[in-house]
């Protein structure tokens, strides 16, 4: 599933991932939150937040399906993923992310510094 909160005064997109979620959900509720944010700012930063009960390869594949789908979309400036995975943080690190955008990573513990990571890009 996902889900994504949005305040009007920021151009960060909070998005949640719990468990599956198909290019349907990506595209009838991912997507219009960025064009909304997009009539007020320039761009979009996103919080990615996979469930703390998701880990191993299922955060793997669903990142991978969640940069496969968000790859044609413009607008999209900085990710922050949160995620406890030691096994995404490797994936991270050493195979630096075949993604356009900058992205780091932060566990579920440092909520507050990846939001303020986005806030200042």
């Amino acid at each position: 599933m996902l889900a994504t909160q949005h305040k009007s005064y920021s151009n960060i997109l909070i998005t949640e991932i719990h468990g599956k979620f198909s290019r349907k959900d990506f595209n009838d509720i991912f997507i219009p939150q960025v064009k909304n944010i997009l009539e007020n700012f320039s761009e979009v930063n996103v919080y990615l937040d996979f469930n703390n009960k998701l880990t191993g390869w299922m955060v793997l594949s669903l990142l991978n399906q969640f940069q496969q789908y968000i790859e044609p979309y413009g607008g999209i400036n900085r990710i922050a993923i949160i995620s406890d995975s030691s096994l995404l943080k490797w994936r991270l690190y050493f195979n630096k992310l075949n993604s356009n955008h900058p992205t780091e990573l932060f566990v579920h513990k440092d909520i507050e510094k990846a939001k303020a990571w986005l806030a200042i890009g």
